[in-house]
């Protein structure tokens, strides 16, 4: 019964790690290690950008395997290094099975960033993007709003459960129509920069990294699937931008 509950917490952790954006090989690492801290023989994971499967040997040869789907992805660096550091902890402090359970589900329970501090900081974001490519200050402040703008309506969509490319494309079309809207009040004289700027939050920057660094480690199957994600969402990104320049006329 040990066993099983160890394989049930280590599939768990990697089930989070994977959903708060954690690199594939980085996540079997992980796993593996608390198989092996647990007593777990012939430890084996195999782990997909959308699932995982994990088995290991019971002391009497039985062998124990498990599969879990992974749906959402919602970037959460601080839940990868909380599951990295409670790993660490089953060597260093010898905790047990049901004090590794507590853990996660700590972890998994934790809070996001306050909707408010996700705000600012998205709209900061896109302030500091449009100041390096060179925008004016004007330009800079109404990326700051175009950008808080954005990933509420990104929010929105993502609720009515639209695929990540829709998502994307809605966050591109309302970047032009906000900043086609700061021009049509005079603010500012073009709305390039700014809109370049605000869609930045949407490159899917982690994607991209974690599809590299996957292929390096020779994770081809991961590497590729994150690669056409990353495809797909800049194409929605583009398409929305598009649209958005279409309807609006403003350049």
């Amino acid at each position: 019964m040990q066993n099983e509950l160890v394989i049930k917490l280590a599939s768990l952790a990697g089930q989070i790690m994977l959903e708060a954006g954690g690199e594939t090989y980085r996540v079997e690492d992980t796993i593996n290690r608390i198989l092996t801290s647990y007593g777990i023989t012939n430890a084996q994971s195999f782990v997909m950008p959308t699932g995982l499967v994990i088995s290991g040997e019971h002391l009497d040869g039985t062998t124990v395997s498990l599969v879990r789907r992974v749906n959402a992805i919602n970037v959460d660096l601080e839940k990868i290094s909380m599951i990295n550091d409670l790993s660490r902890r089953i060597t260093q402090d010898k905790i047990t099975p049901d004090e590794f359970e507590e853990g996660l589900k700590e972890i998994s329970l934790s809070p996001y960033y306050p909707l408010w501090l996700t705000l600012m900081m998205t709209g900061f974001a896109a302030l500091c993007f449009t100041m390096i490519f060179r925008g004016t200050i004007r330009e800079a402040i109404c990326a700051f709003f175009a950008g808080i703008t954005v990933y509420i309506f990104k929010r929105i969509a993502k609720g009515f459960r639209l695929n990540f490319f829709l998502q994307n494309a809605v966050g591109g079309i309302t970047a032009v129509l906000i900043g086609s809207l700061f021009k049509q009040m005079n603010i500012i004289p073009t709305i390039s920069i700014m809109v370049i700027g605000t869609i930045m939050l949407l490159v899917p920057g982690i994607t991209i990294t974690n599809a590299i660094r996957d292929t390096f480690q020779g994770d081809y199957i991961s590497g590729v699937t994150r690669g056409v994600e990353a495809f797909v969402t800049a194409s929605g990104i583009a398409f929305g931008t598009a649209i958005g320049f279409v309807l609006t006329g403003v350049m």
